[in-house]
């Protein structure tokens, strides 16, 4: 009788899928995880995170933290599964995407306005939401705000942040406003 030998086939893992992220802001954390995680059991399973530009890292979790992430760490994104000596196909790619923080924007106004007088703000133009802020809990979410007939109630400190895809700028280079009384008007007197 020949010698008979037996032959382990251990079935390849499934194609891992990992879950989509929103577009992110500099700074931000990400996590990124398979979402199928619960089909690989074991005590040898083992995670190949393919990142862009620093290479593929080994984890034991089903998931990849990008703490603090930079314009860098954005790209394409992928893994496998290993689990003993089979290696599963390599995920369907996932996308990072990562935007700038919009620079401290300044405010353009009149340094003096005199009492009655219209007042406009003015912030760089193209961003997505403005958040102002000023005296007396004032604020407005326009790019250009409008304060018509001012008083003394009025003169303060008024400062903007924008918002430009999703990230939220520091605060901005303010300005502080002064509302001067207005001059009586004058009165011509015959002769």
């Amino acid at each position: 009788m020949p010698a008979v030998e037996v032959i382990d086939v251990d079935d390849v893992p499934d194609m891992p899928v990992v879950a989509a992220v929103a577009p992110v802001c500099e700074g931000d954390d990400v996590l990124l995880q398979v979402s199928n995680a619960f089909k690989y059991v074991g005590a040898n399973v083992t995670y190949t995170w393919y990142r862009p530009l620093l290479g593929p890292i080994n984890t034991v979790f089903p998931e990849l933290a990008l703490a603090n992430i930079s314009k860098a760490q954005a790209g394409t994104y992928r893994v496998t599964v290993k689990i003993g000596d089979c290696v599963s196909d390599s995920s369907q790619a996932v996308s990072v995407v990562v935007n700038s923080i919009p620079p401290a924007p300044s405010v353009a106004a009149p340094a003096v306005v005199c009492t009655g007088e219209t007042l406009q703000l003015f912030a760089p133009a193209g961003a997505d939401a403005y958040i102002w802020t000023g005296p007396n809990g004032w604020s407005a979410t326009v790019p250009n705000p409008v304060i018509f007939s001012v008083d003394s109630s009025d003169a303060g400190f008024y400062n903007v942040q924008i918002r430009l895809n999703g990230c939220l700028s520091p605060v901005g280079i303010g300005a502080t406003i002064l509302v001067k009384p207005r001059p009586n008007t004058p009165v011509i007197l015959p002769g």
